[in-house]
């Protein structure tokens, strides 16, 4: 059998991005992950990418977010928690040529300009309910096919 971080994690790090894994079951970073919230900066050094490929081979994979794309932009992602909101979210992003979902809504993932000041935050409805997550420095994402801990289901493209 193989597992998400097993057979992914390595080809998001060739390419600079970084991957971490996550706790089975979970959307958290993997037990004895400390400071994931580094790896938003920096990809994992070689020695700590061996040790997670042996230590946490069966986990879920995540994306660290905030990692430099092109010198110019960091990557982010819009998450979209409300099925009735994606259309509209898709209408305000343009074509955005990457984006997976898990239970309900989508996650869009977009470049965000390097020297702008956007920073992750929620949107809430008139119900003071979390609808929208804007994910920059500093947060993750869980990433197909991670199982969703709630549906049982393979997160997907």
């Amino acid at each position: 059998m193989s597992y998400p971080f097993e057979k992914y994690a390595s080809n998001y790090w060739e390419r600079g991005l970084s991957s971490i894994p996550i706790e089975p079951g979970t959307k958290q970073p993997a037990r004895g992950i400390k400071n994931w919230t580094g790896y938003c900066d920096n990809v994992p050094k070689p020695e700590t990418r061996a040790e997670w490929l042996r230590t946490h081979r069966t986990c879920g994979i995540g994306l660290c977010l905030g990692t430099l794309v092109t010198p110019e932009f960091r990557l982010g992602a819009v998450d979209v928690d409300d099925n009735s909101l994606v259309q509209v979210v898709k209408s305000v992003l343009g074509d955005c040529q990457s984006a997976k979902r898990g239970k309900k809504g989508i996650t869009y993932f977009v470049r965000v300009p390097k020297s702008s000041r956007v920073k992750s935050c929620k949107i809430a409805n008139h119900a003071k309910t979390g609808v929208i997550d804007v994910l920059i420095g500093g947060r993750m994402t869980v990433l197909p096919p991670t199982i969703h801990p709630e549906t049982g289901s393979p997160y997907v493209w």
